[in-house]
């Protein structure tokens, strides 16, 4: 009867054991930095319509104005940071 009772315990220790090594064991950090780059302006919040391509009805949505160097330069670190985390070019919308 012990002895099936201490094979108990040392089951349940091993898939302890088990279970947090496993939890311990990743893959490479992901260390990439995002640096939001300093606006040339503050972004410009307006109201504006967006045609829905299927229907071509127009929605009515709120719409931002940014100077074009500095969206360029968020997007650029948008997909810069997706292909760091391991994403395709697809996923990434990187156009190659």
């Amino acid at each position: 009867m012990r002895s099936k009772r201490r094979n108990g315990k040392r089951a349940r220790l091993a898939i302890l054991l088990l279970i947090v090594s496993g939890c311990s064991v990743q893959g490479p950090a992901y260390r990439y930095k995002i640096e939001m780059p300093m606006m040339t302006v503050s972004p410009i919040y307006h109201n504006c319509d967006i045609r829905d391509d299927a229907t071509g009805k127009k929605e009515p949505t709120e719409c931002v104005t940014l100077v074009r160097s500095d969206y360029r330069q968020i997007v650029i670190n948008l997909k810069s940071a997706c292909l760091a985390s391991g994403q395709s070019n697809e996923v990434c919308q990187t156009g190659e």
